[in-house]
């Protein structure tokens, strides 16, 4: 049922392109710029629709009612302008290609001329964890938070930096906080986990993220269904011993 839905969603998405698109043929070079420029939009909205309603298909009612729940970091996302989303591409590329000193300066040049881009110090902040340097990750997470308090990638990446210092109970505030700025953002979801079971004993807490995490990924990691099971084993143990006691 949810398929013959879901292809009748994108005959429907389908048609109203074709709907948008041929009146502007017909005219041909009538349309004004203002006109291409709205029609290219509308053209990218209904793609996007299309694309959404292909990845629902097969989907549970838990991942719909996750993915559907507000996104704050993209909801605050700041719109960069052509020529400089150009020269935070070639220097990421520089990164990316190994040219990692001069990406990285020319990512820190960009940072000081627009503090309010979180994304960039979000890479100079895994640029520094690649290098082991958790020090200098931690400051430039902590600034990307500054510059976009929703910034969920950030959120989990100082998490993580604050598990390998010890800062347990600081590490589970991001991670909740990344939670907060997006429910169905899975990395978030994993690592809290992770941090629940092994460095703070909450069996049941990570038992409940382990399974949120699952149904955001389609349950394809079986470490991970591992991990359900062995941790619902020892606080069935745990349960048993104390209601012995």
């Amino acid at each position: 049922m949810n398929s013959i839905k879901s292809n009748s969603r994108l005959r429907s998405i389908r048609h109203g392109l074709l709907l948008c698109i041929l009146p502007m043929v017909l005219v041909g070079c009538a349309m004004s710029p203002e006109e291409e420029a709205a029609l290219l939009v509308e053209q990218q909205r209904l793609e996007e629709e299309a694309r959404q309603a292909k990845l629902k298909e097969g989907k549970s009612e838990e991942y719909l009612r996750l993915v559907a729940l507000p996104n704050k970091y993209k909801q605050s996302a700041v719109q960069v302008q052509p020529p400089l989303s150009h020269e935070i591409k070639s220097a990421m590329a520089k990164v990316d290609g190994g040219e990692v000193t001069d990406g990285r300066k020319a990512l820190e040049k960009i940072s000081i001329n627009h503090p309010n881009l979180s994304g960039i110090k979000l890479k100079l902040g895994d640029i520094a964890l690649k290098d082991n340097n958790l020090k200098l990750a931690q400051v430039y997470y902590q600034q990307a938070i500054s510059a976009n308090q929703f910034n969920y990638f950030a959120h989990n990446r100082l998490g993580t930096v604050l598990r390998k210092l010890g800062q347990f109970e600081q590490a589970k505030q991001h991670y909740l906080s990344a939670l907060d700025s997006w429910p169905a953002f899975a990395p978030a979801h994993h690592n809290l986990g992770i941090l629940l079971d092994i460095y703070l004993g909450d069996k049941a807490g990570a038992i409940d993220h382990y399974q949120t995490y699952q149904v955001l990924t389609d349950n394809k990691n079986r470490k991970v269904n591992g991990w359900i099971s062995d941790s619902s084993a020892q606080l069935s143990a745990l349960q048993k011993d104390n209601n012995n006691g």
